[in-house]
């Protein structure tokens, strides 16, 4: 695995994505991003339980860009499934769709309610969503 072709990118999600999923899953914390795997009621899975996810989050944020990772971060409050959550929604399936949905929030945005910083940057990520769409 070629780690600098592996880190995301803002134009390589869908490259990304699997092969992230199945490095996760070979090293055992992929299933903090889902949830899947049942519960245990012992102090010792608590404790890995707490490294897993330190180590997890470390390699999501090892393998993105280094602006993505700190916006994901901030975004995620350093829990990877929220980190992985917040990816994913980052890079939505590129469909006519939503290429129209984009559009439409944007036309449609109320710059009356709010601040003004807050509105700048809800602006800003549609935008940024729309040109994901067509890029």
């Amino acid at each position: 695995m070629n780690n600098k072709n592996f880190k995301l990118t803002r134009t390589n999600y869908l490259d990304w994505k699997p092969q992230m999923k199945d490095f996760l899953i070979i090293f055992g914390y992929y299933y903090l991003i889902k949830n899947t795997e049942a519960e245990e009621e012992t102090t010792l899975a608590d404790i890995l339980d707490s490294q897993r996810k330190e180590k997890e989050l470390a390699i999501l944020c090892l393998n993105c860009d280094v602006r993505l990772a700190s916006q994901f971060t901030l975004e995620c409050s350093d829990n990877p499934q929220l980190f992985w959550e917040a990816i994913d929604k980052r890079f939505p399936p590129k469909t006519l769709r939503n290429q129209i949905r984009y559009l439409s929030e944007i036309c449609s945005y109320d710059l009356s309610a709010g601040k003004i910083g807050d509105n700048i940057k809800s602006l800003i990520d549609i935008t940024q969503s729309l040109y994901m769409q067509n890029h």
